[in-house]
């Protein structure tokens, strides 16, 4: 996919148009099964976090399923697309210090209560306050750096 020079918040301003409304059609459609695949999701991630290691691909990798529990296929291929940009921009260059794994950890631990409780406004609102967020992170690591 060539886009030419594309910004950080140009990526952000697609995934928070696209991400909370797939993240309502998630909680709202899962299957005890996708509950299941996306609880294991986090697990490994605890699991990586406490060996010390950085979890930003299983961060990524939690949006690209709770996309395809959403249950349209087209709403997977556009929201991997858009991880797949985020995985090339920000991701190679490090640009998440503890307190922000923190967070994305508690974020996406909300995020699989929301699936659970099948209440997909919770999981809209806090979809769109995670991705807000760390687009605040994202450019105040850039303006420090």
């Amino acid at each position: 996919l060539r886009l030419g020079r594309l910004t950080a918040g140009q990526l952000t301003e697609a995934r928070l148009i696209l991400e909370p409304e797939v993240a309502r059609l998630a909680a709202e459609r899962a299957t005890d099964r996708d509950i299941k695949e996306l609880r294991a999701a986090l697990d490994e991630r605890f699991a990586v976090v406490a060996g010390g290691r950085n979890p930003r691909d299983l961060d990524l990798d939690f949006h690209r399923r709770l996309a395809a529990t959403s249950g349209n296929p087209v709403h997977a291929v556009a929201i991997h697309a858009l991880i797949d940009l985020e995985a090339d921009m920000v991701a190679p260059h490090g640009l998440f210090a503890e307190a922000d794994r923190a967070e994305v950890e508690r974020a996406h631990a909300a995020l699989l209560e929301a699936v659970e409780a099948r209440d997909g406004e919770r999981a809209r609102v806090v979809m769109q306050s995670h991705i807000a967020d760390m687009q605040r992170r994202v450019a105040a690591q850039a303006a420090g750096s």
